[in-house]
C-alpha cells in the first residue's frame, strides 16, 4: 500500500468516526428516551440505544442525514417490541424520565395509556414529529395515530382531573 492510500484511508476512517460521534451525540438522547418509554427501565433503554447505534454502524451511514433520525427512531422502536417479546412482561417504572420541566406530571401520567397511544403522544408532544411521521413509525395508518392522539388526550386529561381533585 502506497503512503498516499494509506493516508487516504486513515483520513476516510478518521471522517467516518467524526460523523458517528456526531450523529451519536444529536439523536442517541432521542432513542434513549423512546426506549425508556416502551421500556420503563433505563437500562433496557441504554442496550436498545447502544444496539440501535451498532446497526447503524454495520449499516454503513446514509447517503443523506436526513433520514437519520426517523431510521433510528424506528429501529429503537422495534428493538423495544423484540425486548417486550422476549421478558412477556411489562417491567415496573423504577427510574425518572427525562422530560421537560412543566411536562413531568403529564409525562408520569402517560404510563396509564396503552404502549402505542404513549409512544404517539411522546413523538407527537416531545419530539415534534408530524402524524403522517408517526404513522410510518408504528406502521399505522395517519388516521390511526390521529385517533390514538385524540384518545390519549381525552385519557389524560381525565387522569389529570382525577389527581388535581
Amino acid at each position: 500500500m502506497s503512503q498516499n492510500a494509506f493516508q487516504n484511508c486513515f483520513i476516510s476512517r478518521r471522517k467516518v468516526l467524526e460523523d458517528f460521534e456526531r450523529i451519536y451525540s444529536a439523536y442517541s438522547p432521542a432513542v434513549y428516551r423512546l426506549g425508556v418509554l416502551y421500556l420503563k427501565n433505563g437500562s433496557a433503554a441504554e442496550d436498545v440505544t447502544q444496539d440501535c447505534f451498532v446497526k447503524l454502524l454495520e449499516r454503513g451511514g446514509f447517503q443523506s442525514e436526513s433520514h437519520i433520525k426517523a431510521w433510528l427512531l424506528t429501529v429503537a422502536r422495534n428493538l423495544c417490541f423484540n425486548a417486550l417479546r422476549r421478558a412477556k412482561r411489562q417491567v415496573p417504572l423504577d427510574e425518572y424520565i427525562p422530560a421537560a420541566p412543566d411536562g413531568r406530571a403529564v409525562m408520569s401520567e402517560m404510563y396509564a395509556l396503552p404502549p402505542d397511544d404513549r409512544a404517539a403522544v411522546y413523538l407527537f408532544y416531545y419530539e415534534g414529529y408530524a402524524s403522517r411521521e408517526i404513522a410510518r413509525f408504528l406502521q399505522t395508518t395517519d388516521a390511526a395515530v390521529r385517533a390514538r392522539l385524540k384518545r390519549a388526550r381525552a385519557k389524560l386529561k381525565q387522569i389529570l382531573e382525577d389527581v388535581n381533585e
